[in-house]
């Protein structure tokens, strides 16, 4: 999963306004679950924030069941859209008119370098990409040095970190 930029460069920059988004296969293992509660948080402030998952729900049938409906379920579920699985640079338009990207870390073995070019995906985009579950040590000892790095780094210390960055993130936004 990496990024040819030489494809992206005729995407829109125009970012729809409160939105967020998640690209790859919705799952437990991705973190879906602390997704979907960072977005409540978020929703309390900005209640007409959107989220997208740019993806298919996946994961064994029953797991399926549960994550359609904690979003049908959810506080802001009618703000929740899931695209299904569709083609890469449909997938890439949509990430482009995001204002965020917002990215759960997960420490299963197939997952956890693979956050490095998720948050990197989304800054080529042009999206902000706020993330959450990071632990202190994947930071130093592969963020170090990246702007990303002071993102990441923020969440960990905030109490409710996806909803702080979010309101930071408008009010840089709103101040021009």
């Amino acid at each position: 999963n990496g990024v040819d930029l030489n494809r992206l460069d005729h995407l829109t920059t125009e970012k729809s306004p409160f939105s967020m988004c998640n690209i790859g296969r919705v799952r437990y293992d991705k973190g879906c679950k602390e997704l979907l509660d960072s977005f409540e948080k978020i929703g309390d402030t900005y209640p007409n924030s959107t989220l997208t998952f740019i993806g298919q729900i996946d994961g064994p049938e029953e797991e399926q069941q549960i994550i359609k409906e904690l979003i049908r379920n959810h506080k802001y579920g009618t703000n929740i859209t899931v695209t299904g699985r569709i083609p890469f640079l449909d997938a890439m338009k949509i990430v482009a008119q995001k204002q965020v990207g917002l990215h759960a870390y997960s420490d299963c073995n197939y997952l956890r370098y693979n956050h490095v070019l998720k948050v990197g995906e989304y800054q080529a985009l042009g999206t902000v990409p706020i993330a959450i579950k990071y632990p202190k040590a994947f930071l130093v000892s592969v963020m170090a040095g990246w702007d990303s790095a002071q993102i990441l780094k923020r969440n960990i210390q905030e109490k409710h970190c996806a909803a702080a960055m979010w309101r930071e993130f408008t009010t840089r936004i709103k101040q021009g």
